[in-house]
């Protein structure tokens, strides 16, 4: 998990900080850390943030910090996480920009998702929010890309759409998300939990999957 202020505040690392305090207490949560490649020396305070306090995971909002994941910043990032052999969050949207009348966000573009799928780095990804839609658009370049994965936070019907994802996505490639706070942690749940899979596939999306092996 990574707050809010992880992507908002200007000095994001701050925030990661402060975030790992306060999970010191919440052993089942797992941090990933923020990171916004295109800010001025954020790669060389990552190391240092990643020396200092225990990380799972890193998390990328390019639509938010306005970069394109085929930027030289965004590439020297994947490289640092291969190194310190953490995976990397891409999420596609956190929110629907139908609802940010004030300040709307656009999704980060189909192309970029192509692209990362064409180029993968050599890591663990999971991508995020990603509609119904996009995951069947995607199916065979997700395939193609084996050490990417996606989760179900933002899959809302169509009726057995989980079924049918899992179906398409083989290998387990499908994982929980709850996209919290935004959304309720039991409604995700609870359409995997109703979904018409084995339970071995259940399984594998709430957390037995290879991607949480995160070495």
């Amino acid at each position: 998990m990574s707050s809010f202020d992880q992507i908002f505040w200007e000095n994001n690392l701050d925030a990661a900080r402060r975030d790992a305090r306060e999970l010191e207490s919440f052993s089942q949560f797992d941090h990933f850390v923020v990171a916004n490649p295109a800010y001025p020396r954020q790669l060389v305070e990552l190391e240092k943030v990643l020396s200092d306090i225990p990380v799972k995971g890193i998390r990328l909002l390019p639509n938010y910090h306005r970069y394109h994941l085929w930027d030289a910043c965004a590439q020297d990032l994947f490289a640092l996480a291969a190194e310190r052999q953490l995976p990397v969050q891409i999420h596609r949207e956190i929110q629907d920009q139908r609802l940010q009348w004030m300040l709307p966000v656009s999704p980060l573009a189909a192309s970029e998702l192509e692209w990362l799928l064409a180029n993968p780095p050599r890591l663990k990804v999971l991508l995020s929010g990603l509609s119904s839609g996009d995951i069947r658009n995607l199916q065979s370049k997700i395939l193609a890309a084996r050490q990417v994965w996606v989760d179900v936070c933002r899959v809302r019907g169509p009726v057995f759409g989980l079924e049918k994802l899992t179906e398409l996505l083989q290998d387990k490639r499908l994982v929980y998300g709850t996209l919290w706070p935004l959304q309720s942690m039991s409604s995700t749940l609870l359409q995997v939990q109703d979904a018409r899979i084995s339970e071995e596939e259940r399984a594998a999306v709430l957390g037995k999957s290879t991607f949480r092996s995160l070495s």
